[in-house]
């Protein structure tokens, strides 16, 4: 594997990188983008909609129809050139009148049946045509409120999403941070227990102690060597997990850079005010959401009004073997949809509608006294952990003066290498509980931030 120079990287610097190039943080960024234009999509539904529709037919079918024939009355030209009826006149100059009511006339013209066929074979047509909505019943204002504010979920949980990132950058910062202490407390051990070795090896070669004693001390000394080596694994591991969350090369190498104070500072309680928390935004949202989801439904049970315009072309139809000629032609009409019965689906609807509502609303109650619950719980972990890096550190103290006098005694016979292993490993032991503790103290201050929204 190629060998990688180490980055010297603060926990800002991890921060930063996060922020910008962790795989959850891009993918909100294009939830985020996506929901802008879901709302613009819905914004158009106030706005006339233009389509442009074409059709070519083929078919070899026909419409067959016959026009009846028979006696058609004649007309003759008046003295002033007009046509007046030819009617059969008696001798005192009135129309003769038939069996049936109608005048006789003087003569009749004679039409035989005639047949036509509509040919509709390579008929085609175009239309263009305008829609618009004039009242549905507030649809289009609800599903637009309703695409705003999922935009503006959609930006709350872009928030929640950073604040994510960041504490678990946090975190693994000092994940890291802690591995690499913890394989310098293990080194120190195993120094410490190579020392104690090489003293047992000399005190046994000048015949002062048996050989079984240098066997336990290369037993401690062993387990020593795999205390370094598990530590090894864990920086290794906390590298790459850093390394995933900065959006880093997986096999970087982070040296963190840390300008803490050995002397943590006293938790300062903050309050427990969740109104910072970009969840409680969102849930405040989505109770709105189902506001307008309930006046959605309603307007399903509304009249809609839809006006309607357009031309139209249609050509290719023959009337007895003869092609008539291709027109076009404007209409526009005002179409009006009222609901009269639907068997209580919209009432149902509604109905289901209002109980989300007070699903949602349920559960950020919910939601908030969790939330309580999470800050109290981050806050008490908070001042436990910063007791335990004050007990911790004078168990350090403690175990140095302890191993050093049994250390003394060991060289002077006064104690045996029991004795001696024992203290050594009391004060390998203190120094990974401070360790542990200042690891804790640390994260326990995030998540208390993160818990009252003030985690930067």
């Amino acid at each position: 594997m190629q060998m990688m120079m180490a980055q010297q990287l603060s926990i800002i610097d991890c921060r930063e990188l996060a922020v910008v190039n962790n795989k959850s943080m891009i993918a909100a960024r294009y939830e985020n983008e996506k929901t802008r234009f879901d709302k613009a999509a819905y914004h158009s539904g106030y706005f006339p909609k233009i389509s442009l529709d074409g059709g070519y037919l083929i078919t070899n079918r026909k419409l067959n129809f016959t026009i009846p024939g028979g006696y058609l009355p004649t007309y003759v030209p008046s003295a002033d050139g007009s046509l007046v009826p030819n009617l059969l006149l008696n001798a005192s100059g009135e129309p003769l009148i038939g069996s049936d009511g109608s005048p006789l006339f003087n003569q009749y013209a004679y039409m035989p049946d005639s047949k036509l066929g509509i040919n509709f074979n390579n008929t085609y047509m175009g239309m263009i045509s305008v829609r618009q909505p004039l009242y549905t019943g507030g649809k289009i204002r609800s599903a637009n409120k309703m695409a705003a504010l999922g935009e503006t979920i959609s930006s709350h949980n872009l928030r929640k999403t950073h604040d994510d990132i960041i504490a678990s950058s946090d975190a693994a910062f000092w994940e890291l941070v802690k591995v690499l202490e913890l394989h310098q407390v293990a080194q120190a051990y195993q120094e410490a227990l190579v020392e104690a070795v090489k003293n047992v090896q000399h005190s046994a070669d000048a015949g002062m102690i048996i050989s079984s004693t240098i066997l336990q001390a290369q037993s401690k000394l062993n387990e020593a060597k795999l205390m370094v080596l598990k530590a090894q694994n864990g920086i290794r591991l906390a590298q790459m997990n850093l390394c995933h969350i900065t959006g880093l090369p997986l096999f970087s190498i982070i040296d963190p850079v840390t300008d803490i104070d050995p002397l943590l500072n006293k938790p300062v309680y903050a309050g427990h005010d969740i109104e910072q928390r970009a969840e409680i935004a969102m849930l405040n949202e989505q109770v709105m959401i189902m506001e307008e989801k309930i006046k959605l439904a309603r307007s399903e049970f509304l009249p809609q009004i839809g006006l309607m315009g357009g031309y139209n072309y249609m050509g290719g139809i023959t009337v007895g073997g003869n092609a008539m000629d291709n027109k076009g032609g404007f209409s526009a009409s005002v179409t009006v949809s009222v609901p009269l019965v639907t068997w209580g689906e919209t009432r149902n609807k509604i109905r289901a509608a209002k109980m989300e509502k007070q699903i949602v609303e349920i559960k950020k109650t919910e939601a908030e006294e969790l939330m309580q619950l999470e800050i109290a719980k981050a806050f008490n972990d908070w001042e436990e952990a910063f007791l335990r890096v004050e007990l911790t550190r004078s168990s350090i103290e403690v175990a140095q003066e302890n191993s050093r006098i049994r250390k003394d005694n060991f060289e002077l016979g006064f104690c045996t290498l029991t004795d001696y292993l024992e203290a050594e490993a009391m004060l390998q032991e203190a120094k990974s509980d401070y360790v542990e503790a200042k690891s804790a103290y640390w994260l326990s201050e995030i998540a208390y931030r993160k818990g009252i929204g003030r985690l930067e």
